[in-house]
């Protein structure tokens, strides 16, 4: 009889774990199903990607869409290829598949993917940012009416009606990517002091340019290597598609930690430089 019953009880814990786990959803994306992520890239070798907890942030970042083409190019909001306008395109391994909202800059990439995921596993009403004044901007003040503005340089409430809409939702992100960027994700975010701790979702922030981990992979002898994704503004009217970087020695796009992160289109990365959503 306890047999029986130990048998049952696995049955109902895997079940109800069963139930409790649903694949990730990107909200932009018409169809989830099949799609080709960042989990489909190959780990390096001699390395395996670390674990990561069900319906996480984590896991959601390793399941991000990306263009399957190698060859696909930067474009910024208006579909104009990158290099149209003077820069290369021999920094990227692959392009994310994620519309490009037009003040979409390095830092905002962050708060998108953020938002995006909280939105997407039903947690919307943690979404909330602070401007770079300091003033917090919930997405549940703003759907409810109570929005925030900015006039003759001084933030003022404004109120609207109410419209929890996903359009009104890419509303409320246009307006935290005015207002917050990299100077306000540096102070109000969690700092991690080594780089020991990284985990995927952390953002390196540092003189003005942010990037963020969207896969790690780890060795026997407790090396990683991560994978980077970032956005750019190189101008105020060519906010651009959300890439993979490619590490600086080679065409992979794993990044090696070590006293420092090295990538090709910034300056190292310290470990005073990780900042973390919470």
């Amino acid at each position: 009889m306890n047999i029986l019953k130990n048998v049952l009880l696995f049955v109902f814990i895997f079940f109800m774990n069963t139930c409790a786990y649903s694949e990730p959803v990107f909200t932009w994306k018409e169809n989830s199903d099949k799609i080709y992520s960042i989990a489909n890239i190959a780990e390096p070798s001699g390395y395996k990607r670390v674990i990561t907890d069900k319906n996480s942030f984590q896991e959601w970042l390793r399941y991000l869409p990306v263009k399957k083409n190698d060859s696909e190019p930067i474009r910024i909001h208006n579909g104009s290829k990158y290099g149209e306008y003077g820069y290369t395109q021999d920094a990227h391994y692959r392009i994310v598949d994620i519309d490009v909202m037009p003040v979409q800059q390095c830092a905002d990439v962050a708060i998108r993917l953020w938002a995006e995921y909280l939105w997407s596993t039903n947690q919307a009403d943690k979404i909330k940012f602070k401007f770079t004044s300091g003033h917090s901007c919930s997405w549940t003040d703003w759907k409810n009416g109570k929005q925030l503005d900015v006039e003759k340089n001084k933030v003022v409430f404004k109120s609207k009606t109410a419209d929890a809409s996903r359009k009104n939702f890419l509303k409320y992100l246009t307006r935290v990517m005015y207002y917050a960027g990299t100077s306000s994700l540096k102070r109000d975010l969690k700092k991690i002091d080594s780089l020991n701790e990284l985990r995927i979702g952390d953002i390196l922030i540092r003189d003005g340019h942010a990037c963020m981990v969207a896969d790690m992979t780890v060795n026997d002898n407790e090396e990683k290597k991560i994978v980077i994704i970032q956005g750019w503004m190189p101008n105020e009217r060519s906010a651009e598609d959300v890439h993979i970087l490619k590490e600086p020695e080679s065409n992979s796009p794993w990044h090696y930690i070590g006293e420092t992160i090295k990538t090709r289109r910034w300056k190292d990365f310290t470990k005073s430089d990780i900042r973390r959503f919470e």
